[in-house]
Protein backbone atom coordinates (compact mmCIF):
# COMPACT_ATOMS: atom_id res chain seq x y z
CA UNK A 1 0.00 0.00 0.00
CA UNK A 2 1.23 3.49 -1.02
CA UNK A 3 1.31 6.00 1.69
CA UNK A 4 -0.21 8.84 -0.38
CA UNK A 5 -2.29 6.82 -2.81
CA UNK A 6 -3.78 4.04 -0.65
CA UNK A 7 -3.73 0.31 -2.51
CA UNK A 8 -1.19 0.48 -4.67
CA UNK A 9 -0.42 -2.70 -7.71
CA UNK A 10 2.43 -2.71 -9.43
CA UNK A 11 3.25 -5.11 -12.69
CA UNK A 12 1.75 -8.29 -12.48
CA UNK A 13 4.86 -9.78 -13.45
CA UNK A 14 7.98 -8.11 -11.77
CA UNK A 15 9.72 -10.46 -9.41
CA UNK A 16 9.58 -10.08 -6.23
CA UNK A 17 12.67 -8.40 -4.08
CA UNK A 18 14.02 -8.24 -0.49
CA UNK A 19 12.22 -4.50 -0.46
CA UNK A 20 8.51 -5.96 -1.37
CA UNK A 21 9.06 -8.09 1.70
CA UNK A 22 10.16 -5.31 4.48
CA UNK A 23 7.20 -3.67 2.84
CA UNK A 24 5.02 -5.50 3.37
CA UNK A 25 6.72 -5.86 6.96
CA UNK A 26 6.31 -2.61 7.06
CA UNK A 27 3.88 -1.34 10.22
CA UNK A 28 2.65 1.79 9.75
CA UNK A 29 3.05 2.25 13.80
CA UNK A 30 6.16 0.62 14.29
CA UNK A 31 8.65 1.21 10.61
CA UNK A 32 8.78 3.59 8.25
CA UNK A 33 8.06 3.33 4.32
CA UNK A 34 10.12 1.09 1.76
CA UNK A 35 11.25 3.28 -1.27
CA UNK A 36 10.06 1.09 -4.20
CA UNK A 37 10.83 2.53 -7.71
CA UNK A 38 10.11 5.99 -6.25
CA UNK A 39 7.07 5.17 -4.68
CA UNK A 40 6.84 4.63 -0.68
CA UNK A 41 5.00 1.58 0.49
CA UNK A 42 3.30 0.28 3.61
CA UNK A 43 2.28 -3.03 5.03
CA UNK A 44 -0.99 -3.36 3.09
CA UNK A 45 -2.56 -4.67 6.16
CA UNK A 46 -5.56 -1.64 5.09
CA UNK A 47 -6.41 -2.86 1.82
CA UNK A 48 -5.83 -6.55 1.08
CA UNK A 49 -4.79 -8.96 4.11
CA UNK A 50 -4.70 -10.90 2.73
CA UNK A 51 -4.94 -10.85 -1.09
CA UNK A 52 -7.41 -13.45 -1.25
CA UNK A 53 -8.60 -12.28 -4.48
CA UNK A 54 -5.21 -12.31 -6.39
CA UNK A 55 -4.80 -15.97 -5.25
CA UNK A 56 -7.84 -16.96 -7.84
CA UNK A 57 -6.34 -14.74 -10.72
CA UNK A 58 -4.06 -16.07 -13.56
CA UNK A 59 -2.65 -12.92 -14.41
CA UNK A 60 -1.61 -12.74 -10.23
CA UNK A 61 -0.45 -16.31 -10.17
CA UNK A 62 -0.12 -18.11 -13.78
CA UNK A 63 -2.54 -19.60 -15.32
CA UNK A 64 -1.44 -23.09 -14.22
CA UNK A 65 -1.18 -21.42 -10.48
CA UNK A 66 -4.80 -21.17 -9.84
CA UNK A 67 -5.55 -22.84 -7.05
CA UNK A 68 -8.26 -25.69 -6.46
CA UNK A 69 -8.74 -23.96 -2.41
CA UNK A 70 -7.15 -21.47 -0.27
CA UNK A 71 -6.24 -22.43 2.89
CA UNK A 72 -5.76 -19.21 5.23
CA UNK A 73 -4.02 -18.67 8.33
CA UNK A 74 -6.51 -16.53 10.62
CA UNK A 75 -4.01 -14.64 12.99
CA UNK A 76 -6.71 -12.37 14.07
CA UNK A 77 -10.03 -13.67 16.23
CA UNK A 78 -13.59 -12.87 14.68
CA UNK A 79 -14.95 -11.81 18.21
CA UNK A 80 -13.62 -10.99 21.25
CA UNK A 81 -14.86 -12.25 24.49
CA UNK A 82 -15.15 -9.13 26.54
CA UNK A 83 -14.89 -5.66 26.09
CA UNK A 84 -11.56 -3.65 25.72
CA UNK A 85 -11.94 -0.97 28.33
CA UNK A 86 -7.92 -0.19 28.30
CA UNK A 87 -6.30 2.02 25.62
CA UNK A 88 -3.55 -0.91 24.78
CA UNK A 89 -6.82 -3.30 24.58
CA UNK A 90 -8.90 -0.84 22.47
CA UNK A 91 -5.62 -0.79 20.27
CA UNK A 92 -5.39 -4.17 20.18
CA UNK A 93 -8.91 -4.82 19.31
CA UNK A 94 -9.04 -2.55 16.29
CA UNK A 95 -5.81 -3.59 14.77
CA UNK A 96 -7.94 -7.04 14.96
CA UNK A 97 -10.78 -5.57 13.06
CA UNK A 98 -9.05 -3.64 10.68
CA UNK A 99 -6.89 -6.90 9.48
CA UNK A 100 -10.33 -8.92 9.27
CA UNK A 101 -12.46 -6.52 7.19
CA UNK A 102 -10.37 -6.80 4.22
CA UNK A 103 -9.90 -10.88 4.55
CA UNK A 104 -14.09 -10.97 4.82
CA UNK A 105 -14.96 -8.92 2.16
CA UNK A 106 -12.23 -10.28 0.11
CA UNK A 107 -13.96 -14.16 1.13
CA UNK A 108 -17.27 -13.01 0.44
CA UNK A 109 -16.41 -11.74 -3.08
CA UNK A 110 -14.93 -15.23 -3.92
CA UNK A 111 -18.18 -17.15 -2.40
CA UNK A 112 -19.89 -14.96 -4.31
CA UNK A 113 -18.13 -15.91 -8.06
CA UNK A 114 -18.69 -19.67 -6.41
CA UNK A 115 -22.73 -19.40 -5.27
CA UNK A 116 -23.26 -17.62 -9.27
CA UNK A 117 -21.67 -20.74 -10.90
CA UNK A 118 -23.32 -23.15 -8.90
CA UNK A 119 -26.54 -21.54 -10.10
CA UNK A 120 -25.76 -21.39 -13.37
CA UNK A 121 -25.63 -17.79 -13.51
CA UNK A 122 -22.89 -17.96 -16.04
CA UNK A 123 -21.40 -19.81 -18.39
CA UNK A 124 -18.42 -22.39 -17.69
CA UNK A 125 -16.76 -21.18 -20.85
CA UNK A 126 -16.55 -17.35 -19.32
CA UNK A 127 -14.58 -18.54 -16.24
CA UNK A 128 -12.47 -20.75 -18.93
CA UNK A 129 -11.62 -17.12 -20.84
CA UNK A 130 -10.70 -15.84 -17.31
CA UNK A 131 -8.71 -19.09 -15.94
CA UNK A 132 -10.85 -19.13 -13.12
CA UNK A 133 -11.93 -22.99 -11.57
CA UNK A 134 -15.16 -22.31 -9.71
CA UNK A 135 -16.01 -23.53 -6.90
CA UNK A 136 -12.50 -22.61 -5.28
CA UNK A 137 -12.71 -24.35 -2.10
CA UNK A 138 -12.42 -21.15 1.13
CA UNK A 139 -13.38 -20.82 4.93
CA UNK A 140 -16.58 -19.33 5.23
CA UNK A 141 -16.17 -15.69 6.93
CA UNK A 142 -18.62 -15.95 10.11
CA UNK A 143 -18.91 -19.36 11.81
CA UNK A 144 -22.87 -18.55 11.85
CA UNK A 145 -22.88 -18.94 7.97
CA UNK A 146 -25.02 -21.14 6.02
CA UNK A 147 -22.47 -24.30 5.18
CA UNK A 148 -21.98 -24.98 1.68
CA UNK A 149 -20.53 -26.94 -0.49
CA UNK A 150 -17.07 -25.67 -0.93
CA UNK A 151 -16.37 -24.16 2.75
CA UNK A 152 -13.32 -25.58 4.40
CA UNK A 153 -11.96 -24.71 7.93
CA UNK A 154 -9.77 -22.09 9.25
CA UNK A 155 -6.18 -22.70 10.35
CA UNK A 156 -6.45 -21.09 13.30
CA UNK A 157 -5.77 -20.76 17.05
CA UNK A 158 -7.78 -22.10 19.76
CA UNK A 159 -9.81 -19.38 21.71
CA UNK A 160 -8.11 -20.42 25.17
CA UNK A 161 -4.51 -19.32 22.73
CA UNK A 162 -6.55 -16.49 21.69
CA UNK A 163 -7.37 -14.95 25.15
CA UNK A 164 -3.41 -15.63 26.35
CA UNK A 165 -2.14 -12.72 23.46
CA UNK A 166 -2.12 -8.82 23.14
CA UNK A 167 -0.68 -6.36 21.04
CA UNK A 168 2.76 -6.47 22.69
CA UNK A 169 2.83 -10.18 22.96
CA UNK A 170 2.78 -9.94 18.72
CA UNK A 171 5.95 -7.55 18.96
CA UNK A 172 7.51 -10.10 21.73
CA UNK A 173 10.73 -11.72 19.63
CA UNK A 174 12.09 -14.00 22.50
CA UNK A 175 13.10 -17.30 21.51
CA UNK A 176 10.83 -18.93 24.36
CA UNK A 177 7.53 -16.95 22.79
CA UNK A 178 8.59 -18.05 19.08
CA UNK A 179 8.61 -21.24 20.38
CA UNK A 180 5.50 -21.65 22.02
CA UNK A 181 3.94 -19.85 19.10
CA UNK A 182 5.28 -22.40 16.66
CA UNK A 183 4.19 -25.33 18.54
CA UNK A 184 0.48 -23.84 18.89
CA UNK A 185 0.76 -23.24 15.27
CA UNK A 186 1.95 -26.58 14.61
CA UNK A 187 -1.29 -28.44 16.56
CA UNK A 188 -3.64 -25.81 15.11
CA UNK A 189 -2.04 -26.74 11.51
CA UNK A 190 -2.31 -30.96 12.74
CA UNK A 191 -6.10 -30.26 13.86
CA UNK A 192 -6.57 -28.53 10.04
CA UNK A 193 -5.63 -31.13 8.55
CA UNK A 194 -7.56 -33.84 10.22
CA UNK A 195 -10.89 -31.61 9.85
CA UNK A 196 -10.28 -30.99 5.93
CA UNK A 197 -9.50 -34.61 5.29
CA UNK A 198 -13.06 -35.47 6.40
CA UNK A 199 -14.77 -33.40 4.01
CA UNK A 200 -16.36 -34.89 1.10
CA UNK A 201 -15.06 -33.92 -2.13
CA UNK A 202 -16.81 -31.10 -4.09
CA UNK A 203 -19.70 -32.66 -6.26
CA UNK A 204 -18.82 -33.12 -10.11
CA UNK A 205 -22.02 -30.76 -11.04
CA UNK A 206 -25.05 -29.47 -10.21
CA UNK A 207 -27.19 -32.35 -9.18
CA UNK A 208 -30.40 -33.44 -10.99
CA UNK A 209 -32.91 -31.51 -8.93
CA UNK A 210 -30.29 -28.41 -8.73
CA UNK A 211 -30.35 -28.46 -12.46
CA UNK A 212 -34.55 -28.56 -13.02
CA UNK A 213 -34.80 -25.90 -9.97
CA UNK A 214 -32.09 -23.53 -12.59
CA UNK A 215 -33.80 -24.41 -15.66
CA UNK A 216 -37.48 -23.74 -14.48
CA UNK A 217 -36.23 -21.00 -12.52
CA UNK A 218 -35.11 -19.43 -15.87
CA UNK A 219 -38.02 -19.89 -17.81
CA UNK A 220 -40.58 -18.33 -14.90
CA UNK A 221 -38.56 -15.03 -15.59
CA UNK A 222 -39.66 -15.00 -19.17
CA UNK A 223 -43.08 -16.39 -18.53
CA UNK A 224 -43.74 -13.03 -16.96
CA UNK A 225 -42.17 -10.67 -19.34
CA UNK A 226 -44.19 -8.91 -22.39
CA UNK A 227 -43.57 -9.80 -25.53
CA UNK A 228 -44.09 -13.21 -28.06
CA UNK A 229 -44.03 -16.93 -27.40
CA UNK A 230 -41.07 -17.52 -24.26
CA UNK A 231 -40.21 -20.71 -25.43
CA UNK A 232 -37.78 -19.48 -28.22
CA UNK A 233 -36.01 -16.84 -25.72
CA UNK A 234 -35.77 -19.37 -23.01
CA UNK A 235 -33.87 -22.11 -25.61
CA UNK A 236 -31.87 -18.83 -26.26
CA UNK A 237 -30.70 -18.53 -22.90
CA UNK A 238 -29.80 -21.97 -21.95
CA UNK A 239 -27.15 -22.00 -25.15
CA UNK A 240 -25.56 -18.51 -24.45
CA UNK A 241 -25.90 -19.07 -21.25
CA UNK A 242 -25.69 -22.24 -19.90
CA UNK A 243 -22.01 -24.18 -21.12
CA UNK A 244 -22.73 -27.68 -23.31
CA UNK A 245 -22.02 -30.16 -20.74
CA UNK A 246 -25.16 -28.56 -18.79
CA UNK A 247 -27.62 -28.15 -21.96
CA UNK A 248 -26.26 -31.76 -23.16
CA UNK A 249 -27.62 -33.15 -19.29
CA UNK A 250 -31.00 -30.85 -19.69
CA UNK A 251 -31.76 -32.81 -23.02
CA UNK A 252 -30.74 -36.34 -21.56
CA UNK A 253 -33.08 -35.77 -18.61
CA UNK A 254 -35.74 -34.43 -21.13
CA UNK A 255 -35.11 -37.88 -22.96
CA UNK A 256 -35.74 -39.37 -19.43
CA UNK A 257 -39.02 -38.57 -19.43
CA UNK A 258 -37.94 -35.25 -17.68
CA UNK A 259 -39.45 -35.28 -14.32
CA UNK A 260 -39.89 -31.53 -12.30
CA UNK A 261 -39.40 -29.72 -15.66
CA UNK A 262 -42.33 -27.01 -16.10
CA UNK A 263 -43.84 -27.11 -19.99
CA UNK A 264 -42.02 -24.10 -21.09
CA UNK A 265 -38.60 -25.92 -20.00
CA UNK A 266 -39.27 -28.97 -22.06
CA UNK A 267 -40.09 -26.86 -25.07
CA UNK A 268 -37.12 -25.13 -24.53
CA UNK A 269 -35.11 -28.42 -24.49
CA UNK A 270 -36.93 -29.69 -27.51
CA UNK A 271 -35.91 -26.81 -29.33
CA UNK A 272 -32.31 -27.28 -28.14
CA UNK A 273 -32.28 -31.05 -29.41
CA UNK A 274 -33.48 -30.09 -32.61
CA UNK A 275 -30.76 -27.23 -33.15
CA UNK A 276 -27.76 -29.79 -32.18
CA UNK A 277 -28.79 -32.25 -34.16
CA UNK A 278 -29.28 -29.62 -36.92
CA UNK A 279 -25.95 -27.82 -36.46
CA UNK A 280 -27.91 -24.38 -36.14
CA UNK A 281 -28.84 -22.42 -33.16
CA UNK A 282 -31.81 -23.13 -31.30
CA UNK A 283 -33.68 -19.72 -31.71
Amino acid sequence: MTYSRGPGRGSNYAPIRLEHLLASCAVPTLFPAVMIEGQAYWDGLFSDNPPVEELVRPISVGDDNVPDEIWIIKINPTASHKVPLLPQEISDRRNQLEGNISLFQQLQHVEWINDVYLRGGLREDVFAHHGMKPPIRIPKAFADDPDKPFHIPWIEMPDALQDQLDYEGKLDRSARNIDWLVAEGEASARDFLVRRAKLPPLPAGNSLEELVMMANHAARFFLVQPGSDPVPRVAEHFERFWGPDRRARLVGHLAAGGAGLDEPVREAAVLLANADRAGRPAS
